[in-house]
Formats: structure tokens, sequence, C-alpha cells
């Protein structure tokens, strides 16, 4: 089996040959008592993961971590882990392939780390010994899973010159441009066109939003990055402080017009004549919800959320 990952800072996502799913990027450790079945011990402590340790936390995680050093990291393990005694992962499979943002993708550290790592070892809640065990692990920058998919889509058809892949994550926003070669008969990566946007992210646009929420109250209050995207996500707009409902809906709107014109305006800026000549713009990622239609909206092909996991599992059918 081939098992694909884009392992973010707010959010897990995973594809299967048979399904995609996602899960917070949360951690909590619980009590070896826990009555908890979803429980897993690694590395001496009993832990739950994704919406189960939301639940246990007794206070909202106000922001992802945005420190650089969640990739590679225990606590992004202790998800895998967690995902795969969920989905009754385990013994010997082929492939797993993992993105990261591009700016990290340079880090050889971060990756080789990851790469070097085939062995997972964990027990259940019932004590019981688990592994997994890979092949191959590959480490892929954010958006070339996205680039696979939409390859894979439009096969025979006329493929576009210039394209350039945008994808909106918790903590930067990356770019891949890419130039189709006809000799070769594939997209050649425009080096210097690749990034990653740092002050583009769905964490500073969450961030943005309790900022405006709370410039009208005495008192601040953190709301959590999940409490506010679910609210979101939801469609209802309205966070709960005791018996008082506040509705941030017109907030909401504000912001994604704030962050559409500053994507807008960073992409002019970074990428130039690229930008202007992209035939085609690959809009992905989490926060591509919230960019309205834009000035470029003809030329824009917007991917849903598993994109980027499902296209990788297309480029580890090709590493077998």
């Amino acid at each position: 089996m081939i098992i694909s990952i884009d392992s973010g800072s707010s959010n897990l996502k995973i594809a299967l040959s048979d399904k995609v799913f996602c899960e917070p990027s949360l951690v909590e450790e619980v009590s070896e008592k826990s009555s908890i079945q979803e429980k897993i011990f690694y590395s001496g402590k009993w832990y739950v993961a994704g919406k189960r340790a939301e639940q246990q936390k007794s206070s909202y995680e106000v922001e992802p971590e945005i420190s650089g050093n969640f990739h590679g990291s225990e606590k992004q393990v202790i998800q895998w882990v967690y995902a795969f005694e969920k989905e009754n992962l385990e013994g010997n499979h082929e492939v797993l392939i993992v993105s990261l943002p591009y700016e990290t993708f340079s880090n050889d550290k971060v990756v080789n780390l990851i790469n070097n790592r085939k062995t997972f070892k964990w027990k259940n809640s019932n004590g019981i010994e688990k592994e997994i065990i890979f092949k191959k692990v590959i480490v892929v920058p954010q958006g070339v899973g996205a680039l696979a998919l939409y390859q894979n889509e439009f096969q025979g058809s006329k493929m576009p010159r210039l394209l350039t892949l945008i994808d909106i994550g918790s903590c930067t926003t990356d770019i891949v441009s890419v130039v189709w070669d006809d000799d070769d008969q594939t997209y050649i990566y425009k080096e210097k066109d690749c990034t990653s946007i740092l002050e583009i992210s769905t964490s500073v646009f969450i961030r943005r939003i309790r900022d405006k929420i709370n410039e009208k109250r005495t008192i601040p209050v953190d709301f959590g990055y999940h409490e506010i995207t679910r609210a979101i996500q939801k469609g209802e707009f309205v966070l709960q402080i005791g018996s008082n409902e506040i509705d941030f809906k017109d907030i909401y709107h504000n912001q994604t017009k704030l962050l559409t014109s500053e994507l807008s305006n960073k992409l002019s800026e970074l990428l130039a004549d690229t930008w202007r000549a992209s035939n085609e713009v690959v809009l992905t990622g989490g926060g591509a919800s919230f960019i309205l239609p834009w000035e470029c909206e003809k030329r824009t092909k917007r991917m849903d959320l598993f994109s980027n996991v499902k296209g990788q599992l297309i480029i580890g059918k090709g590493m077998i």
C-alpha cells in the first residue's frame, strides 16, 4: 500500500487507496487509565491526537505551531502513528510519501530525518504492540502532488505552457511555477519562481479575525484556531462566550477581501512576468476557500483540500 501524508501544523491530511481524511494537528497526553479507546502508547507516554485531542484540551490552541520545528518532530510522528492505529494500518507497506512546505523542503536536516524513518512502533489501548514498516519514504515539496493530480486529470489534453500552483497552508503559501517542455512531454520547474510566502497563510488570516473581534471587546479572548475555522467551515460565523454569542460574519468577509488583494499583489511582485504570463493558476490548500473570485479567475482552477495527498498517491505509484 501507498500512504500519502500532507502533515501541516494545523491539519493532518491523509490519502489511502480507498479514502481520504483530515484531522486537526493536535496531540494531548492522557493517563494510562484513560477510558479513551483510541489512545496509543508511544515513546513512554499515552496520547490521543486529532479530534480526540481537541476534545480533551481544557484550553484551545490559539495558533498552529509556526516556529518551523514542527516538521520531523515527535509531535508530528505521534499524529501519524495515531492515524495508523485508527485506520488499522500495520505490517509492511510499499511507500510513505510526505509533503513539506517549499521553504522547509530546502532544509536537508528535516528531509533526511523524515526520509530515514521507515519503521514506526507503538502500543494500542490494549497494550498490544504494533509496527508499520515502509520500503521507501519519499519527501516532496508542497504543491507537487496537486501538479501530479492536475496532469492526471488533463491527460491527453493540450497542457498549459506556463502553470502556477498556489497552496495556501497554515503557516505558508507555497508557490510552484512550471513550464511545459514539448520535447520531454513534461513540466520543468522554474526554480527561481518556486518559493514560500510567510506573511500570507491561514494562521495569519485567522489571527486577524481574532484581533478584529477583540478590538470591540474590553477583555480580549484567545479564541482557538480550530474554534474559528470550524465556525467558518459550518458557515455559522458564531463564537460562544458564556451565555453570549459573537457573530463575526462581516469581519470574515472583510478579511477575505483583504487576503485576496494581498495575495494578488504579492504574486505580481514576486513572480512578475511569470505571473502575468501564466496560462493557468491552480489554487489549493486549506486557505484556498478564503480567496474570493479575483482578477485572474478565468484562468484559475480551484482544487479541493485533498488535491495534494491524492496527487502524491499518483507519484507514489510511479516509485514502486
